[in-house]
């Protein structure tokens, strides 16, 4: 007994329309399923890193934090010994808002530090969350976006004189203060 064959053939324009259905259906599956990131804190950090980086003239300080961050302004504007930097999270798949509400410092070597005396994350205050970079002399700072969405940078003078009180060797420039007091967090109004 001989087994016989039959053949068949689609023609070209059916199996086309027939691949570019497929494409289609592969594509709406695709875009319609949740994108999850990995966008939120782990286990309780905020704060991923911190690199200090120097050169004659600037110090940069750059904390990359575990999502992205959002820079809402800074203060002071003139040179001093502690800057205070709000950040606003920017919500990204499946990160938790409340996950910010922590407070965490970061231990940086002493021979990372520089000129750093500490830096703080406190998102528990009201107005928060806030960045706390605490600097071993008064010294003038830029803060900046940093290469993405979850770094922020501190530019430090090293040109600029040890200064006094008055400020009057602020040789790096930021926006116009509106004030030269910072909001003062609730708890701390006594």
């Amino acid at each position: 007994m001989q087994k016989q064959y039959v053949r068949t053939t689609l023609p070209i324009a059916q199996l086309a329309a027939a691949c570019g259905l497929l494409a289609v259906a592969v594509a709406v599956l695709y875009f319609a399923m949740p994108q999850e990131l990995d966008a939120g804190p782990v286990s309780g950090r905020v704060i991923e890193r911190v690199d200090v980086h120097a050169n004659t003239s600037v110090e940069r300080i750059e904390v990359r934090f575990v999502a992205p961050v959002q820079y809402v302004w800074h203060f002071p504007h003139k040179p001093g010994e502690l800057a205070l930097i709000q950040i606003k999270p920017v919500p990204v798949g499946t990160s938790d808002p409340a996950a910010f509400l922590l407070e965490e410092s970061v231990p940086l070597p002493p021979e990372e530090r520089g000129l750093v005396a500490h830096i703080t994350y406190d998102g528990s205050e009201p107005g928060g969350p806030f960045l706390i970079v605490g600097l071993t002399r008064p010294l003038s700072f830029v803060v900046e976006r940093g290469r993405d969405a979850r770094s922020i940078v501190i530019a430090l003078d090293l040109s600029a004189q040890p200064v006094s009180g008055d400020g009057s060797a602020d040789t790096m420039h930021s926006a116009p203060a509106s004030t030269d007091n910072p909001p003062v967090p609730a708890n701390q109004n006594k």
